[in-house]
């Protein structure tokens, strides 16, 4: 994996099918990145809970000692990795999926998916006309879909974003001709919430925000944009967007006593 020095990667078993992306699952993922060493495991070794694995270090591309943690679902490849490799989706791949394989943590060890999520109008930068701040609970991180009436956005799949160079695959200032992404500053001790914000080159009428569950929000505008007081929050119906995970079908699927190693690299 570039730039993650060195990494461990564990297979989870689930304790339940669930769908993603339109795909059976009945395992994840596990990464650890950037280790300082690596417990003596070999490929398709069984550890239980509670072995270490290894120890948090600064290999790789990184100026401090950590660990960076990461869960997918169905592939193994990250979407940037399938885009460089120009690696074509197959429904039967396990690398070349077609979507991020990228999941929040929480469907699997805790945490909340719950709790307040809020659309309200922001001032735009310079350039653009109109933007919204999505405000939600680090359970709800997974923001996967926007639905406007100036198009969707898919995130998981990369559906409507501008692609041509592997720079600009998470260009979120030009993620399309129309809209620009802002995220807020979030770090592991941030607490409870956390933002993004959409910006819009010219006013839409209505703005939704979907996670990974299916959960989702709405903002309707009035006929003048402008005002600070036009915007209109309500609860979207759970409809499942589409490239979303079943919702809640997934969500803390129970840890397994055992788990296998899939791979190692350095």
């Amino acid at each position: 994996m570039p730039g993650g020095g060195n990494v461990l990667v564990l297979e989870h078993a689930l304790s339940s099918t669930a769908k993603f992306h339109d795909r059976v699952i009945n395992k994840y993922y596990s990464y650890y990145l950037h280790l300082n060493s690596i417990a003596a495991l070999s490929e398709g070794d069984v550890v239980s809970k509670g072995t270490e694995i290894g120890t948090m270090g600064q290999t790789g591309e990184t100026s401090f000692t950590h660990l960076h943690f990461e869960t997918r679902l169905v592939g193994y490849c990250s979407y940037q990795f399938q885009f460089a490799n120009n690696r074509q989706a197959s429904p039967t791949s396990s690398c070349n999926t077609g979507f991020d394989p990228h999941v929040h943590p929480y469907l699997f060890v805790g945490g909340v998916a719950s709790g307040p999520k809020y659309l309200y109008e922001v001032e735009p930068m310079e350039g653009f006309e109109y933007a919204v701040r999505y405000n939600a609970t680090r359970g709800h991180m997974d923001m996967d879909v926007i639905r406007t009436s100036l198009g969707d956005v898919h995130i998981g799949t990369r559906h409507n974003v501008n692609i041509n160079t592997i720079e600009a695959l998470d260009d979120l200032h030009n993620i399309t001709p129309w809209m620009a992404l802002r995220p807020g500053y979030l770090v592991s001790t941030t607490e409870d919430t956390y933002t993004y914000e959409l910006h819009f080159r010219s006013a839409p009428t209505f703005v939704e925000v979907y996670d990974i569950y299916g959960n989702g929000i709405r903002a309707s505008m009035t006929a003048d944009p402008g005002s600070q007081t036009s915007s209109t929050t309500t609860e979207a119906a759970n409809e499942a967007a589409e490239g979303t995970a079943s919702a809640g079908e997934a969500r803390r699927g129970g840890w397994l006593a055992l788990f296998v190693l899939v791979g190692l690299s350095t």
